[in-house]
């Protein structure tokens, strides 16, 4: 990507390094990390991670939007992105919520 240096002007940062490991590292590393845990099996915090993923895609965007500006269209994508990564995180929950209600509900006496 061609992105001048210029569009970091009034942020605290110099260069791309700091937003890019960021980005990679704590956005990019909880979404692999939510997605590890649903496809492993650790169906207690698979809804959990998932939410805190998009919360944290979410966070991302909304500093960069604040301090650059909305400037392309991927931000408002990417963005959608995190709230349906929460959405579907909260519909994981439900249903596995409502799961265990109907085992626990349906046992043989």
């Amino acid at each position: 990507m061609n992105i001048p240096v210029d569009a970091l002007s009034g942020t605290p940062f110099t260069d791309f390094t700091i937003p890019a490991l960021l980005l990679g590292v704590v956005v990019g590393g909880s979404a692999l990390i939510g997605a590890a845990i649903a496809v492993l099996g650790a169906a207690r915090y698979d809804a959990l991670a998932s939410a805190l993923a998009g919360c944290l895609t979410i966070c991302y965007l909304t500093v960069e939007i604040a301090m650059i500006g909305l400037v392309a269209w991927p931000q408002v994508v990417w963005f959608l992105v995190g709230l349906v990564m929460i959405g579907l995180a909260g519909r994981l929950w439900h249903a596995e919520a409502y799961a265990g209600g109907m085992r626990a509900s349906h046992q043989p006496v």
